[in-house]
């Protein structure tokens, strides 16, 4: 229990990342039924739509794992191939669930092979922020970033003041994410817990059992976290 997270760091090359990613998608969800991925004549089908070929590692991570929608799709929208477009100047992949932003490719990248991801300016539509260097490691990033809203297992929600948003950061191992997240989300956690803290001091807490969970519980009190909802409700 509470093992360091294999997010502490990650792999440097697009291999390893992959592997990381489908052993987390197996330690954290339950099997899927039916087809993983996208076959071969689907992503095809959609690049004739396009016009273009589909970045390398973006047609890997559809081949691999696109069809498992309660990993990708829980808090956001991983768009299918279908669905791929240009917009702005970027090939637009991922929507946020209320779509107040966009992520997408760099249309001058879109023959790379793990090409950057870009992410709309909340502020500034036509504005694009660099998100992170790799699709692959954008993969990544966003399965640890939606397993705090995944469905089932043993989470928490609320509000958290300062005081316990201070406690958080200097108890729990700060995970391997970006500060340019669009939401300001941290991540912190071990194997079996991952902590999201986003920019307004929300807090979800996800765990692979409630004896990880109370990692985070013992940490919290009436006065410093304010719960919205929890598995035990």
């Amino acid at each position: 229990m509470n093992e360091p997270s294999p997010l502490l760091s990650l792999p440097t090359t697009r291999h390893d990342r992959w592997t990381l990613l489908d052993s987390l998608i197996n330690r954290w969800h339950p099997p899927h039924a039916g087809p993983a991925g996208y076959t071969i004549e689907e992503l095809q089908t959609a690049e004739r739509t396009l016009g273009f070929a589909i970045p390398e590692a973006l047609a890997q991570w559809y081949f691999t794992s696109g069809k498992r929608r309660p990993v990708w799709s829980r808090q956001d929208e991983f768009l299918p191939p279908e669905q791929l477009r240009m917009h702005n100047d970027a090939l637009i992949f991922y929507v946020e669930n209320q779509g107040v932003v966009q992520w997408g490719i760099p249309a001058d990248e879109l023959k790379s092979d793990d090409p950057s991801v870009v992410v709309e300016s909340v502020d500034d539509a036509s504005q694009w922020i660099p998100q992170t260097d790799n699709v692959s490691k954008f993969a990544i990033y966003m399965l640890g970033y939606t397993l705090a809203f995944a469905d089932g297992g043993f989470w928490m929600y609320g509000y958290a003041k300062p005081s316990l948003v201070e406690i958080l950061v200097s108890r729990l191992p700060m995970l391997d994410f970006p500060t340019t997240w669009w939401t300001q989300t941290r991540l912190l956690g071990y194997d079996d817990l991952i902590v999201a803290i986003d920019g307004t001091d929300h807090v979800h807490a996800r765990a692979t059992s409630k004896a990880s969970l109370e990692a985070f519980d013992t940490l919290t009190t009436r006065d410093t976290f304010d719960t919205y909802a929890s598995s035990d409700d």
